[in-house]
């Protein structure tokens, strides 16, 4: 099985006509940008958690 997904893994960047440079920029820019939603969602209620103040949580939505 891990051979088949390692062939996988190399066929896209080459399917969606990208170098390999590029497409790891495109996986890290994807990978950062769901970390960034996780931190939305959920920060607020880690600063609630630790104590933070309405104040703080407004400002961090806002």
């Amino acid at each position: 099985m891990g051979n088949s997904m390692l062939k996988i893994l190399h066929r896209i960047p080459a399917f969606l006509g990208l170098q390999r440079s590029t497409f790891g920029l495109l996986c890290m820019v994807i990978l950062v940008g769901m970390g960034e939603r996780m931190a939305e969602r959920f920060l607020p209620i880690y600063l609630i958690a630790l104590g933070g103040s309405a104040v703080s949580i407004e400002v961090l939505v806002s």
